[in-house]
């Protein structure tokens, strides 16, 4: 049985809404947007939304938040692409490693470029050093060297010491791998005489002919 004080306050709906008002958080009828609903845990609430459709915008939001759980709803339960050049872009100028992973591995499966050179430039632009250590492994020198010069322009000396080293590396390797052994040194060191000299007893023919044209010519020298 209901007490009376409970009767006379929902029965008065003036001052129910009074009371509504002063509690914490938003009316039911008040949430609108897909990632808010989410980021708060109210993904039932979402459900029971239907005009409610997540969006990239959610995803955009997501990043910006650095929620990848919000991002692994959007993506896994509602299909909502994070794939886009431009939101993987995002991801890695906003530093979060693990975000940037799981875009990158939503993409690998879905287009043909990966979008880790991308990654690499803009997480360098931005000077997270996580994103650089993670990703220079996968890209090339070329790539690299185009990093560096963005970490450059915006004066992050970590990062730019970190692909200074990465580069370093890079060419001691590809010297290691191309040099000649030490055998094939030794090979290429033996000692091999010219035609000319192969027999040292025998007079060249330039020296005979010089030869025969002193006699030629000088006779008393014969």
């Amino acid at each position: 049985m209901m007490h009376n004080s409970a009767q006379f306050v929902l029965g008065t709906p003036e001052l129910l809404l009074l009371i509504a008002t002063f509690l914490p958080g938003k009316a039911f009828r008040d949430w609108d947007n897909a990632f808010e609903m989410l980021a708060a845990g109210h993904e039932h609430m979402l459900l029971e939304k239907p005009e409610v459709v997540p969006s990239v915008a959610d995803v955009e939001r997501a990043i910006d938040a650095n929620r990848l759980d919000v991002l692994q709803i959007l993506v896994e339960r509602y299909n909502v692409p994070c794939h886009t050049t431009s939101l993987v872009k995002a991801a890695a100028a906003e530093g979060n490693v693990a975000m940037l992973q799981y875009m990158l591995g939503r993409r690998a499966a879905t287009v043909h470029y990966d979008g880790v050179c991308d990654s690499i430039v803009y997480g360098a632009a931005a000077g997270h050093l996580e994103i650089v250590e993670e990703l220079a492994p996968r890209v090339s020198p070329r790539t690299l060297r185009k990093a560096l010069a963005y970490a450059a322009d915006f004066g992050h000396v970590n990062v730019v010491a970190h692909l200074e080293a990465t580069l370093l590396n890079w060419h001691e390797a590809i010297d290691e791998a191309t040099c000649p052994t030490r055998d094939l040194y030794s090979v290429h060191s033996i000692y091999v005489p010219a035609p000319h000299s192969a027999n040292s007893g025998r007079p060249s023919r330039l020296q005979r002919m010089h030869t025969r044209l002193c006699h030629y010519l000088c006779p008393a020298l014969a």
